[in-house]
């Protein structure tokens, strides 16, 4: 049996997701404790128009916040940036919102870990998204174990 044997480029691509993973974790808790912040100092509703079938609740959850009315949710994000500024998270964009630039990376990083990994494997983005979100998270898992011993620019070396 033939020992596997990772290409620079595979490595390199498991590099950069594990460096994207670090970023989203150290990112996501400052901006959701933010976003919580905010929106239970707002008080903000669902607005009216999607009262009807959800309720007019108080929105408290920062993935609810497009439920607000234009105007509510046009000063919610405007304190947010406030927010983004005094935390000192810098975004190419001044619209950007950190944990969103931050997700999008891990996802590019994600996909050309796939495409590395393509000419072993045979498979694509599309063909393992079309299989559905858990198989594609569990292929990028398992990837990531298999190269792990071979990345040594971003693992914490023991001394």
């Amino acid at each position: 049996m033939q020992k596997f044997k990772p290409t620079p480029e595979m490595i390199a691509a498991a590099e950069t997701v594990f460096l994207t993973m670090a970023f989203v974790q150290t990112i996501r808790p400052v901006v959701l404790e933010y976003q919580a912040s905010i929106l239970a100092l707002g008080n903000w509703k669902i607005a009216p128009r999607f009262a009807d079938r959800l309720g007019s609740e108080v929105i408290l959850d920062p993935k609810m916040s497009y439920l607000m009315t234009s105007a509510n949710f046009a000063l919610y994000e405007q304190k947010c940036k406030l927010a983004r500024v005094v935390a000192r998270l810098h975004v190419a964009n001044e619209d950007q919102c950190p944990l969103l630039v931050a997700e999008h990376l891990a996802r590019q990083a994600e996909q050309a870990l796939v495409d590395a990994m393509s000419d072993i494997t045979n498979l694509s983005v599309d063909k393992l998204l079309s299989s559905g979100q858990d198989q594609y998270k569990q292929f990028i898992e398992l990837t990531l174990k298999l190269l792990a011993p071979y990345v040594k620019n971003v693992l914490p070396t023991s001394h």
